[in-house]
């Protein structure tokens, strides 16, 4: 069974503050990978290869099989890499707890979604012999 404990932190909402960050940690995996943060690494300017790594999304199962973790295969042309972190600035604090609202909802349905692969019960049994053939 897979589940996740996670940390948000957010600094407070003082008068002035011209940005706030929300700090999401995955603290704790069981049965799964704790680095469900999808970065991408591009180069901004190609005339110095300045790279920048950029938060894409959370990871869904077949990402977690896909994306490797703590940094991207450029030698396979694999840009994407996953990470147990990230940290986001917002210009107000509402668009931070919506946000915030979006990452709870897709880890959830992360943490559902493996959950529900692994109690697979559904199946299809087919019998290949001699009278099979191909049309």
């Amino acid at each position: 069974m897979a589940e996740l404990v996670v940390r948000y932190s957010t600094n407070e909402a003082a008068i002035g503050v011209q940005s706030y960050d929300l700090k999401v940690v995955v603290t704790n995996a069981v049965g799964m990978s704790d680095k469900i943060f999808v970065f991408q690494r591009t180069v901004n300017n190609p005339s110095d290869a300045q790279e920048e790594d950029r938060f894409i999304c959370i990871a869904d199962p077949v990402d977690l099989e896909e994306f490797p973790e703590d940094s991207p295969d450029i030698g396979n042309d694999m840009p994407y890499y996953r990470l147990s972190q990230v940290t986001l600035r917002f210009r107000d604090m509402v668009t931070l707890e919506e946000t915030k609202e979006l990452i709870e909802l897709d880890i959830q349905q992360l943490v559902y979604s493996i959950n529900v692969a692994s109690t697979v019960t559904l199946f299809e049994e087919v019998t290949y012999g001699p009278t099979s053939y191909i049309t």
